[in-house]
């Protein structure tokens, strides 16, 4: 097993300076492109279909979906150094559990369960759980020590 100082030397030395926040901070500026996108393409058709209710939803929607993809990635960089396992766990909890409650949450709201909120919310959640699913994966494989 080498010195983590050495390690990091190395990884200097190979132009490999950035960290694993680096790689958070980057995978989360990508994580959010996807859902900008698709939040500006379906605000103009909820816009023309519900008015700026249907727009406020799918602004919750991408937020809410976002905000768990973002805290996944913060727990991968907080754990994946010293508990993978824990990393994995309670990035889960992030991107599932927290956008699927507060969209269970937010269609109580009459007004926003009338134009979909909860649809807008699972759409959003795919997009997140593919996009962020790949990024804690090269990330994971970027971070893991190699077998010599």
């Amino acid at each position: 097993m080498k010195n983590p100082k050495i390690q990091q030397a190395s990884n200097v030395a190979d132009g490999n300076a950035i960290g694993i926040w680096g790689k958070v901070a980057r995978a989360a500026i990508v994580l959010t492109i996807p859902v900008a996108v698709v939040a500006i393409g379906l605000s103009l058709w909820t816009y023309q279909q519900h008015g700026s209710v249907g727009v406020t939803a799918v602004a919750i929607a991408s937020i809410i979906c976002l905000t768990g993809g973002w805290l996944s990635l913060v727990m991968l960089g907080i754990y994946q150094p010293t508990a993978p396992v824990l990393a994995i766990l309670s990035g889960v909890l992030f991107r599932t559990v927290f956008p699927l409650m507060l969209g269970l949450l937010v269609s109580q709201h009459a007004r926003w369960a009338e134009v979909g909120i909860l649809g807008y919310v699972m759409l959003f959640f795919w997009i997140v759980l593919a996009v962020e699913t790949l990024l804690a994966l090269q990330i994971v494989n970027a971070v893991a020590p190699k077998a010599s």
